[in-house]
C-alpha cells in the first residue's frame, strides 16, 4: 500500500493523533511486529512542506522506517527568497512552511529517499511535452546544484 502522509500531517489535530495512535500502538503491543506492519507500507510526502520533519522525528526516526519525499526544487528557493504568496499560490496552501536545503539534506542523511514533484509545482497537464521536459531538467539541476544528488523518482504534482 502507498500512503501519502502529507494529507494527514497538514490537517490539524487530524495528522498529530493519527500518528500520535500509530506510534502509542507501537508501543503497547509488539514495537518489532507492528513497525514491520507499517514499514510494508510505502509512506510518501509530496510538496517539501516542513511538516514532514515532524512524521521523520515522531513517527519513522524513533523505529527505524523510512519514508520518499517528492520536492519541487524551485519552490525551496523561492520560499527561503521570501516569495511566499509564489509558493501559497501554487501549492493552494497558504500556512505552511517549505523544508529548506538543508533540512532535505538532514532527511536524506536520515536515510529517506527524494524524488521530485515538478520544478514549480505547474500542472502538467496544462503543459506541452516540451514544458514538461524542462521542467524536469530544471528540477533535476537545480536538485543536483543545491545537494549534490540526483534521482530517478517523480510524483506528478
Amino acid at each position: 500500500m502507498i500512503l501519502n502522509g502529507h494529507d494527514y500531517l497538514d490537517m490539524p489535530p487530524l495528522g498529530p493523533k493519527l500518528f500520535s495512535l500509530l506510534t502509542s500502538s507501537f508501543s503497547l503491543r509488539n514495537q518489532e511486529k507492528y513497525a514491520q506492519s507499517f514499514l510494508n507500507n510505502l509512506w510518501t510526502f509530496d510538496d517539501g512542506l516542513s511538516s514532514i520533519l515532524m512524521a521523520d522525528q515522531v513517527l519513522f526516526s524513533p523505529f527505524d522506517l523510512k519514508f520518499s519525499f517528492f520536492i519541487s526544487p524551485y519552490l525551496i528557493d523561492a520560499y527561503h527568497n521570501g516569495d511566499s504568496s509564489f509558493v501559497a499560490d501554487r501549492l493552494q496552501c497558504y500556512n505552511s512552511q517549505i523544508l529548506s536545503w538543508d533540512s532535505i539534506h538532514y532527511l536524506i542523511a536520515m536515510g529517506h529517499t527524494i524524488g521530485l514533484h515538478g520544478y514549480d509545482h505547474t500542472n502538467y497537464s496544462l503543459m506541452s511535452e516540451a514544458q514538461i521536459i524542462d521542467q524536469h531538467e530544471c528540477s533535476l539541476n537545480l536538485l543536483y546544484q543545491r545537494l549534490g544528488i540526483t534521482t530517478k523518482l517523480f510524483a506528478l504534482p
